[in-house]
């Protein structure tokens, strides 16, 4: 399995329809995305 990069993250949001605009909640594991390269801190960015 791949790591996601912070890049691939962000096209991912803008795929749902989110704008950068928009205020998100998110409640997930870490487990559950896969693995991240830099961890909880390139998703929370």
């Amino acid at each position: 399995m791949s790591k996601y990069n912070y890049e691939e993250l962000i096209e991912q949001i803008k795929n749902m329809g989110i704008k950068p605009s928009d205020t998100v909640i998110i409640h997930s594991s870490m487990k559950s995305i896969g693995d991240v390269e830099g961890g909880a801190d390139t998703v929370i960015d």
